[in-house]
């Protein structure tokens, strides 16, 4: 089957595939396989690493997630929104800003403007950051018409 991670978790190697995950859900009833490439398993791993503070291994995981989202524009937008505030955090301000204004675009097209707006106030942060003042008022006053 495959080398034993834990009691019911064994990591197995598809034929010419990537590795995957297997675990039963009743003891010798039923078996499911994730694959390692499924963009939701990787954005939660991702999204573990950031609430370690662990941002630098958590960004090239999101890039992966969203990579693979094909047209999820809503595993998209949460990827580019997650990433906004991943670089945020270690000081990449400008490519949070670029993440930030990527995932308003994609949230406004799918109707969710409350977490537009959420995408909003991250990219008037990001471009205070960068001493960009004039714009950040101007995200900021932008945000407070919706």
């Amino acid at each position: 089957m495959g080398r034993r991670l834990s009691k019911g978790v064994f990591r197995v190697k598809e034929k010419d595939g990537p590795p995957a995950l297997s675990f039963t859900i009743a003891p010798r009833r039923s078996i499911i396989t994730i694959p390692m490439s499924n963009p939701y398993s990787i954005f939660d791993k991702a999204e573990r690493k950031r609430s370690l503070s662990r941002f630098l291994e958590a960004i090239p995981l999101y890039l992966e997630a969203r990579r693979l989202s094909g047209i999820d524009d809503e595993l998209k937008s949460a990827c580019y929104f997650s990433l906004g505030d991943t670089y945020r955090m270690v000081g990449e301000f400008t490519r949070a800003g670029k993440c930030y204004a990527e995932s308003r675009k994609l949230l406004l097209a799918l109707g969710d403007e409350e977490r537009a707006l959420d995408a909003m106030v991250g990219l008037a942060l990001s471009l205070r950051a960068t001493g960009e003042v004039k714009e950040s008022r101007n995200t900021q006053q932008g945000a407070q018409g919706l």
